[in-house]
């Protein structure tokens, strides 16, 4: 089977890599592009979004945390209980099928994390790259390569990633794994940080003009008209360094403006904060009211707070995979079967990891060899061999 996209993006994503959708980033800029991914032309703005996730500190933990979070988690392909004898054989052929077919893609966690992506952006499509007749990768499609005609049009790909066009190449949907968000997080951060932008710029303002209490020196008694020129042009060099020697007599005041204490930005700021943390958290309080120092207390309740995200998220991952990997797989392979084995991402706590190398030394031990590179899946854990 051709794949369909993977080949010619790298050399189109070099000639948009030359555009910084930050320089000049104003509030009508961004209304604008709103505004053009509502009528489906996404290019820039989720050429964007790229942007801010990685220049937005706020924005890039919490992007950070969630994927974290998910990383943590275990996949497993699973039967209904209460089966019948004829049933459960069914089923238990059909797992294995199931198994067999996902241990041969490479870059599940990849696959896993860039669906979670769309909660973000909006939308993400993995492209199934064939091997003959077998998945071997989920190759994830960047959002901006993509296009439709409004909210509710079929998705079509834009190989040239052109901005304001809702026009583009028709797929076959099958081809593709698609996760689609009607509210991700980046449309309110994109909002935030523009207005943090102007929020800091008036800030730095502030500082230099009432951040450094006002300076006076007092030239010393009887300093001639001759003298006062050389006299000002040391003062002023001295001013601008901040070091110097003045003549003897002479004097150094300071004056408070009156207005440090007025200082409205940083309250500023944290509002803008606070709302990227309520969208990204889906209005959890904790990681507002809980500080993010070293404190146990403080650490693991932010650590429940993403947790609780990444097992909502993977319900949500585990029903796409179900629908659209799932049941084309058992289609193929048991055309007169009801469907009965599914796949499904789900808690993996420190428990089970150790059990899993257990297991594997106990295998070892029987005389049996364990896939490194399924044990590395199934534990999240990058090995690497110590013999010499």
């Amino acid at each position: 089977m051709k794949n369909f996209i993977r080949i010619p993006l790298n050399l189109v994503d070099r000639l948009r890599s030359d555009i910084n959708p930050l320089r000049g980033l104003s509030m009508p800029v961004v209304v604008n592009q709103l505004e053009e991914g509502a009528r489906g032309a996404y290019a820039d703005l989720q050429w964007t979004y790229n942007f801010i996730e990685r220049r937005d500190a706020t924005l890039r933990a919490c992007k950070r945390r969630i994927h974290s979070a998910l990383r943590s988690l275990d996949w497993e392909i699973k039967i209904p209980e209460n089966l019948d004898a004829e049933g459960a054989r069914l089923a238990q052929a059909q797992a294995d099928a199931l198994r067999e077919a996902y241990d041969r893609i490479e870059n599940l966690r990849e696959a896993f994390e860039f669906l979670a992506l769309a909660e973000f952006r909006g939308f993400s499509h993995l492209e199934k790259i064939w091997n003959g007749e077998t998945i071997t990768r989920l190759e994830p499609v960047p959002q901006w390569h993509w296009v439709r005609k409004g909210i509710y049009g079929r998705w079509q790909f834009n190989p040239e990633s052109r901005g304001g066009t809702t026009d583009g190449q028709d797929i076959d949907p099958s081809n593709f794994l698609i996760r689609e968000v009607s509210d991700p997080i980046d449309e309110i951060a994109l909002v935030c940080y523009v207005r943090k932008g102007l929020s800091a710029k008036d800030w730095d303002g502030f500082v230099e003009n009432f951040g450094i209490p006002y300076t006076f020196i007092i030239m010393p008694p009887q300093t001639s008209e001759r003298e006062r020129a050389a006299y000002e042009d040391t003062v002023r060099r001295i001013a601008a360094d901040g070091r110097g020697v003045l003549p003897q007599g002479s004097e150094i005041k300071t004056a408070d403006s009156g207005n440090r204490g007025t200082n409205p930005f940083r309250e500023h700021l944290d509002y803008q904060d606070e709302q990227i943390v309520l969208a990204a958290t889906g209005g959890l309080l904790t990681m507002l009211s809980q500080p993010t120092g070293i404190g146990s207390g403080a650490s693991q309740a932010h650590a429940d707070t993403f947790s609780q995200i990444a097992r909502a998220l993977a319900l949500e991952v585990s029903e796409i995979f179900q629908a659209q990997l799932d049941a084309d797989i058992l289609k193929k392979l048991f055309p007169s079967q009801k469907p009965l084995a599914y796949f499904e991402l789900c808690s993996g706590d420190t428990h089970d990891v150790k059990n899993i190398f257990e297991n594997a030394v106990l295998a070892r031990n029987a005389g049996y060899a364990v896939d490194p590179a399924q044990l590395q899946e199934k534990t999240g854990y990058k090995l690497l061999s110590n013999e010499k």
